[in-house]
């Protein structure tokens, strides 16, 4: 009884320890020698125990850790992706009969996207900055105030088959764009859209972005603004070293005429206290590019037209630019020059939406803008972005100069 006893003791209790470390391991065998000493184990049933310890331990160390029931995480958690970026930036800006402003600012953007199944995703980001939704940046200021974070987009997104792609929610915009002559690269629109698109082999994709956005929600009556946009376009590799895309967009409005629209720069016509016209627009979109054109390795022509017809006049604007150096700075050395001329009349385009940077993002205006990125390493550029503006319709001129460190992570 008193050797069947050690032997039930033994076998329950050596596999844990073998499971620790190698002196543990060494004890075990020392305790059935003084078992065998002992006359309570023979030699054979010694051995016999010795080969099942170890069987048992080979055993456990191949087999999986087993996440107890109810105490392990979906699946899904250990797809999701964070990513971020940080930005300080001097800023100079001079305006007539203004004066100048010297000012330091940041931006901080922390993002997540999360694959729920394959073929549901979940994003969202959290970005510094008050509710303006042109811009994330804040600025120094108010006796080293805390700063503000919002939730900079949420979205839900269901692909469920490689050519369609349904998302909804707070999103980054889904329209493609070779310029910001319309849009503000901040802006996240609000609503529903879907991304349809074709591959003809490697050197053909088109491709159709229809939307559906809410501007506004009004508590006083069921009329509330909202935008629909419907983009088809094309991505064409002419040659190896040749690539065009090609868009088309069509955008309506719905009670938006009459209405005060939030953070409007004041530049479109009004009429009382709501807009005088309508917005339904058309607008073209285009970008050539071309690798590898002498020392360059990237070179692309750029360019965007926006047309409202409700007005008789002051309804057209444009945008026409170049860049240069390679087609994407992540790299220590690598370099990229961009030049633009853009002119957008009064009542061309909602002054909700263009670049804030540009005139304050105010329609009835022109100029320059040009930029300079070169890159310190994989993650980190200096950007230097510098705006020569004025008004269209007006005397007043502005000239900005924007200094900032990037950095990705």
């Amino acid at each position: 009884m008193k050797r069947r006893m050690a032997m039930v003791l033994s076998l329950a209790a050596c596999p844990v320890l073998f499971s620790g470390t190698p002196c543990l391991a060494d004890k075990v065998d020392l305790l059935i020698e003084k078992l065998v000493d002992k006359n309570i184990l023979t030699r054979s049933e010694a051995t016999e125990m010795l080969q099942a310890i170890e069987a048992e331990a080979a055993k456990e160390a191949a087999e999986p850790a087993v996440t107890p029931e109810g105490g392990g995480v979906p699946e899904w958690v250990s797809k999701i992706k964070l990513k971020g970026d940080m930005k300080v930036r001097y800023e100079h800006i001079d305006t007539d009969e203004k004066v100048d402003r010297d000012r330091g600012r940041f931006r901080l953007r922390l993002g997540a996207e999360a694959a729920v199944t394959d073929s549901v995703k979940v994003g969202f980001g959290l970005a510094s900055g008050g509710s303006n939704p042109r811009t994330t940046i804040q600025s120094f200021s108010d006796t080293f105030s805390s700063k503000d974070v919002s939730i900079d987009y949420a979205y839900a997104s269901y692909q469920p088959f490689d050519e369609m792609t349904l998302t909804g929610g707070k999103m980054k915009n889904p329209l493609w764009l070779p310029g910001d002559l319309l849009w503000d690269t901040d802006i996240n629109p609000e609503g529903a859209a879907a991304r349809f698109s074709w591959k003809f082999g490697s050197a053909l994709e088109l491709f159709v972005t229809p939307m559906f956005f809410v501007l506004d929600e009004l508590s006083s009556t069921s009329s509330d603004p909202v935008m629909y946009a419907v983009q088809p376009g094309v991505r064409q590799k002419i040659t190896d070293n040749i690539d065009l895309t090609l868009a088309v967009a069509a955008y309506g409005f719905s009670n938006v005429k009459g209405s005060v629209l939030d953070y409007s720069s004041g530049s479109n016509t009004l009429s009382g206290d709501g807009l005088l016209y309508d917005y339904d627009s058309i607008g073209v979109g285009a970008e050539l590019g071309f690798t590898e054109v002498g020392f360059l390795p990237y070179f692309a022509f750029f360019g965007e037209y926006i047309n409202n017809p409700d007005p008789d006049d002051e309804n057209e604007g444009y945008l026409a630019g170049l860049k240069f150096g390679h087609k994407k700075v992540a790299a220590f050395g690598q370099w990229q020059v961009k030049y633009s001329y853009r002119h957008i009349e009064t009542d061309s385009w909602l002054d909700i939406f263009p670049d804030s940077a540009f005139f304050g993002g105010a329609t009835n205006a022109k100029g320059h803008e040009g930029i300079f990125i070169f890159g310190l390493n994989k993650y980190v550029d200096l950007t230097v972005d510098y705006y020569a503006t004025e008004e269209i319709e007006g005397d007043i001129s502005q000239n900005v100069l924007q200094m900032d460190v990037n950095v990705k992570f």
